[in-house]
């Protein structure tokens, strides 16, 4: 153990009188509650800390940042452990909220009040008992808040905007000003940062968010193609995903192989916040394509992002990436099949990676203004992804550049200013992609000073 590495697991077990009793202190890396705490989605890029702190409160939060800053030990916080950077090396500390996993429900004015250690799965749970639904990650593994602070794009974005438009309240750990409440009448310019922004200005330990009436049970279509029908089926999907009906069914196309094949399958999937008749109408397009499978379902709010548990199991090396787009192109789908196709061959061991694209309405979102939050891509209701998927780290890393460029041909035909790349989705991309507009950036620089100007919490816009 190097002297830097003793001496931050010495401060973090000093902590221990000073925080609540139900709070842990983790710093031997070789005991198995240590290693189950170090689990996250992907093993692409994990470092080992000196200590693993479990806060069991608001006020732990408030002690173990304070004593961070005034010892210059670095940290990042984890929820969910979805994300590649929420890790830190010798030297440093991650914070760990999955003790904090509270929701409170106020049906009354329909709002949930929710702890930073929930993810997805426990809140679209709690909710759809009292019959409602919530803007949530299609992941169930994703931890809400952080999904919330890259600004929180839905199944249900056409018809109720962002998840941050839907931001009541957040109460922020602060880098300047200790523990903070910001809204659109407190700490507003904070508020702005946070919705798209947040995790570059501090921890949030609570935020208060819009819950809305859950309707009808939910149409989904689940619809797979060869191949060799991806020019109807491009076609089709450009009708669906630019046409009128998308603000209650957005949907997503992807190209990806069976488990244990290298072969591509055109996997096309839509959910439909409408009456079923309605549903099949908007799909006869595609099942007239006479695909080799098509599975109707009707599900409640709470199994909502059952179709993506395949992908949430922890461990392996995998990687998120994206670009945004205007509309839904046929032609960059086409290219999403040659991409996977020389991705699969140049490394089979990553055959489960794939190639998508996901649509919803841009309608609800852009009644807002575009400089009502941090986020910048109210013009993108078209999301471009690779998810790079493989038990091999090196054909892991050669796969995500195999995927960085059919990205690059999705935005070759953009002007600058249309460029997007999704916030949660990398630290690594252009900035300018990510928080899009002079003015926006201007603004978070100066925020930055404001609310971190030591970069506590990254030096993102210092």
């Amino acid at each position: 153990m190097s002297a830097l590495d003793k001496s931050a697991a010495e401060q973090a077990k000093g902590l221990i009188p000073f925080l609540s009793k139900n709070a842990s202190v983790l710093t031997d890396p070789t005991t198995d509650t240590f290693k189950r705490s170090m689990e996250r989605w992907s093993d692409h890029n994990v470092l080992t800390p000196s200590a693993i702190i479990k806060p069991a409160c608001e006020e732990d939060i408030i002690r173990i940042v304070k004593h961070a800053v005034q010892h210059k030990i670095p940290f990042v916080a984890r929820c969910g452990g979805r994300s590649s950077w929420s890790t830190t090396g010798p030297g440093g500390w991650i914070i760990d909220m999955s003790l904090q996993s509270s929701i409170s429900l106020d049906i009354q004015n329909k709002t949930a009040t929710v702890a930073p250690g929930v993810i997805t799965k426990q809140l679209i749970e709690a909710v759809a008992k009292e019959g409602m639904c919530i803007q949530t990650a299609s992941a169930s593994s994703v931890g809400y808040i952080p999904f919330l602070l890259g600004g929180g794009t839905t199944w249900m974005t056409g018809m109720h905007g962002l998840a941050v438009d839907n931001l009541v309240s957040a109460r922020v750990v602060t880098a300047t000003q200790g523990l903070v409440v910001a809204s659109a009448t407190e700490n507003a310019d904070l508020f702005w940062a946070l919705k798209g922004a947040g995790q570059f200005f501090g921890i949030v330990t609570s935020v208060t968010v819009r819950m809305f009436p859950f309707e009808r049970p939910i149409t989904t279509w689940t619809i797979i193609f060869l191949p060799k029908q991806i020019n109807e089926v491009a076609s089709a999907l450009a009708g669906l995903a630019n046409g009128p009906n998308i603000e209650r069914s957005p949907g997503m196309a992807a190209i990806m192989a069976a488990p244990g094949q290298t072969n591509p399958l055109i996997l096309v999937n839509t959910m439909h916040f409408r009456p079923e008749e309605e549903a099949d109408e908007i799909v006869a397009p595609l099942l007239a394509l006479q695909p080799t499978q098509k599975i109707k379902k009707a599900i409640g709010f709470a199994n909502i992002t059952d179709a993506s548990q395949a992908i949430n199991e922890p461990g392996g090396f995998k990687a998120q990436i994206s670009c945004g787009m205007q509309k839904f192109d046929a032609q960059k789908f086409k290219e999403c099949l040659k991409s996977f196709t020389n991705l699969v061959e140049e490394h089979p061991s990553a055959s489960g990676s794939f190639l998508m694209t996901s649509w919803y309405s841009t309608k609800a979102m852009r009644q807002l203004p575009d400089d009502s939050s941090s986020y910048s891509h109210r013009d993108c209701g078209v999301w471009n992804m690779a998810f790079v998927i493989s038990q091999d780290e090196n054909a892991a890393t050669a796969a995500i550049r195999s995927a960085q460029e059919y990205l690059k041909i999705c935005q070759e035909d953009q002007t600058d200013s249309e460029k997007a790349v999704f916030p949660n989705h990398t630290r690594e991309r252009s900035l300018e992609q990510r928080y899009r507009g002079e003015g926006r950036m201007i603004r978070l620089r100066q925020l930055k000073k404001l609310w971190d100007p030591e970069g506590i919490f990254t030096d993102h816009f210092l």
